[in-house]
C-alpha cells in the first residue's frame, strides 16, 4: 500500500505511524483485551447532545465507544449519510484505539483491504506504544460530492497522544484536510479511501 507521507495522524495516518514510530509492529495482532482508560486532557470531554426542535434537524449523535467526532457545522449534514458515515468509521477507530482492540462492526465499515489494513494497524501501533486519543475530535465539513466527504479536523484534538498526555506530533494548531470515499454495499456505507489533502482555513475552534 502506497505510504501517507506529511503531518497526517487518526485513520489516515495509521500505516506511516506503523512504519516509523518507536516500537510500532505492524505483524502484531490487535489486543482482544481492553486497555487501560486513557489519561484525559483538555479536549477529551465528550459535548453534551442536546434534543432538536420540532422543525430543526436531528441532534448529532454521541460515538457509540466513547470518543466523538463533534462536526461544528454538523446542522448543514446532519440528514447527509455520507457524512455520517464518515464520523461513525472514524468514531469507531479512534474508539478502537482507546480500548486497545477493535470495535464490534468496525472491519465491516471497510470497504477496500487498504482500509481495513489501516484500521488494523491503527489499533496495533497504538497499543504497541501505548497511544492512546482524545475522546472529542472537533471536526467539519469542508465538502460532500458524491460519495466523497472532505472533513477539516482540529489536529490537537485528531492526533495520538503519547503515555504522558503529549501530542505524538506536537502542539500543531491547524486543521488536517481529509477526504473520505465510501460505497454503499446493502444498507452499509463503508470506506474505500481515504487520504491527506493538505490544511483548511480557519483558526482554533470556539
Amino acid at each position: 500500500m502506497t505510504r501517507l507521507r506529511g503531518h497526517l495522524t487518526g485513520l489516515a495516518a495509521a500505516l506511516t505511524l506503523a512504519l516509523t514510530a518507536c516500537g510500532g509492529d505492524p505483524s502484531a495482532k490487535p489486543s482482544t483485551s481492553p486497555s487501560s482508560s486513557p489519561s484525559t486532557s483538555t479536549t477529551s470531554s465528550a459535548p453534551s447532545s442536546t434534543a432538536p426542535s420540532p422543525t430543526g434537524p436531528p441532534a448529532q449523535p454521541k460515538g457509540k465507544y466513547g470518543v466523538t467526532v463533534d462536526i461544528l457545522n454538523w446542522d448543514k449534514y446532519a440528514t447527509d449519510p455520507v457524512v455520517l458515515a464518515a464520523k461513525q468509521v472514524n468514531e469507531g477507530v479512534q474508539g478502537s484505539i482507546n480500548r486497545g482492540r477493535l470495535v464490534p462492526g468496525l472491519l465491516g465499515r471497510a470497504g477496500s483491504e487498504d482500509v481495513r489494513q489501516l484500521m488494523v494497524t491503527a489499533v496495533q501501533t497504538a497499543a504497541s506504544n501505548r497511544y492512546h486519543v482524545d475522546r472529542r475530535l472537533v471536526a467539519r465539513v469542508a465538502k460532500r460530492k458524491g460519495a466523497t466527504a472532505t472533513l477539516c479536523f482540529w489536529m490537537p484534538s485528531y492526533d495520538y497522544r503519547k503515555p504522558n498526555g503529549n501530542l505524538y506530533q506536537g502542539p500543531e494548531n491547524y486543521w488536517g484536510r481529509y477526504e473520505m470515499t465510501f460505497k454503499k454495499v446493502g444498507g452499509t456505507w463503508k470506506l474505500t479511501k481515504v487520504s491527506g489533502n493538505g490544511r483548511c482555513a480557519g483558526g482554533a475552534p470556539q
